[in-house]
């Protein structure tokens, strides 16, 4: 027997309850996971869901890629604790209107949004779902169909997000996308968020705020401290988002080049420059140093290589031709 929108609520309370454990909250995302594997009929063993695909700015994960995701735990957990008080606060401020979320990168499952139909209904809730890969498109499809949640659908919408025109009469209220790795390497998060964000700048966007630094790591400290802070190289909130958009209008989009002075640690053991991942998905819920796959440290230049001191080193995120920092010494 297919699992029931009862099983998904008592999935759903347990992951969001404040009283569950690390324990309690992983059992909870492997229950979630098989739920969605059930209900959608998912298919591992097909090539197809094992293919990423190329949006216009970035590498869309594949269907298997973004349903495991789940089993990242504290990223599913808070993600959906934030995005469930940001619907909430937005319903306080206007109780007789339906939140509108726009969410971008659904994936197979529309994960971080569909267990919400549990404590929402249609008429507080309305959700406009977009992904670039038609496989996730199906599975998704059949998720809503079996469970009837039509009401709660505006559309559901296989389509590029970093080009996507929101429709002008589904203007949402709330923009959820989590379509990133740790340091915004390699996935379309940035242009995704500039694109719809600049069409909506009233929204509430979800993740609040990306904040990622550069630290010297030891990976050898267990005891004492695992990283010295050096210099936060990039914030991503709605407001840069607006930025971002209002250059690409002009053509001159581009994130300003950071020179990073090092000085040689009092320490030895400090030999790797990492990238550093903190995110703020709403409000007091955050994901912090390797809570999550998100949040773990990305190497990225090794000190050794280091013969004079301080190192002088060039550091500027790009979109093009694939998302990320690059690093280059100063001669």
């Amino acid at each position: 027997m297919k699992p029931s929108l009862d099983d998904l609520k008592r999935i759903t309370e347990k992951m969001l309850a404040e009283e569950s454990s690390y324990l309690d909250l992983r059992n909870a995302c492997g229950s979630l996971l098989d739920f969605f594997y059930q209900v959608s009929e998912f298919d591992d063993t097909d090539p197809v869901n094992g293919q990423h695909m190329q949006s216009q700015a970035g590498q869309a994960v594949s269907p298997e890629a973004a349903a495991v995701c789940i089993r990242d735990f504290m990223r599913t957990c808070v993600f959906l604790r934030g995005i469930k008080e940001a619907i909430s606060t937005k319903l306080q401020s206007n109780p007789d209107k339906a939140v509108t979320v726009l969410y971008a990168g659904t994936g197979p499952f529309a994960t971080l949004l569909i267990p919400l139909v549990t404590l929402f209904s249609p008429a507080q809730l309305n959700m406009l779902l977009l992904d670039i890969n038609p496989a996730s498109i199906a599975y998704l499809s059949r998720i809503i169909r079996n469970f009837n949640l039509e009401p709660y659908i505006l559309q559901v919408v296989e389509t590029d997000a970093v080009t996507y025109r929101i429709p002008e009469q589904w203007k949402p209220d709330i923009i959820l996308s989590e379509t990133m790795m740790p340091s915004l390497k390699t996935e379309p998060q940035v242009s995704i968020v500039a694109n719809l964000v600049g069409q909506c700048p009233q929204v509430l966007l979800v993740p609040e705020m990306i904040e990622v630094s550069a630290v010297l790591y030891n990976n050898k400290q267990t005891a004492g401290k695992r990283f010295i802070n050096l210099e936060t190289l990039l914030v991503f909130t709605k407001e840069a988002a607006l930025k971002m958009a209002a250059e690409q209008q002009t053509g001159d989009t581009g994130f300003p080049v950071t020179i990073l002075e090092v000085q040689k640690p009092a320490e030895p053991g400090y030999s790797r420059l990492a990238l550093l991942t903190r995110i703020r998905v709403f409000n007091e819920h955050f994901l912090n140093y390797s809570e999550s796959s998100l949040t773990i440290p990305v190497f990225v230049y090794n000190m050794h290589s280091i013969k004079t001191w301080p190192a002088v080193l060039n550091i500027q995120y790009r979109i093009f031709p694939i998302p990320g920092f690059t690093i280059s010494k100063m001669v």
